[in-house]
């Protein structure tokens, strides 16, 4: 998948279910890393027309660790625990 075509999905994504948080997980972040701080990824992801105001102010972060799923599944766990 390119990466114009990753973030026009996930643009369409946040539209649609209008919230502000994207959870993209890629076997092999190292290679999409850095495409993701190129205008073309930005401008993919910005292109929805009327609510381009909307998609500029919502933050793009990438999360690095590895072990995040985990870690939720363990909150999880511990919440359903402690219930």
């Amino acid at each position: 998948m390119k990466q114009s075509e990753v973030a026009a999905a996930e643009g369409n994504l946040i539209v649609q279910i209008e919230l502000a948080v994207i959870d993209v997980s890629f076997i092999s972040l190292s290679k999409i890393l850095p495409k993701l701080a190129t205008p073309l990824f930005l401008e993919a992801f910005l292109a929805k027309g009327r609510l381009r105001h909307l998609m500029e102010i919502i933050p793009i972060q990438v999360i690095t660790n590895d072990k995040l799923g985990l870690l939720g599944a363990a909150r999880c766990a511990f919440l359903e625990a402690a219930a």
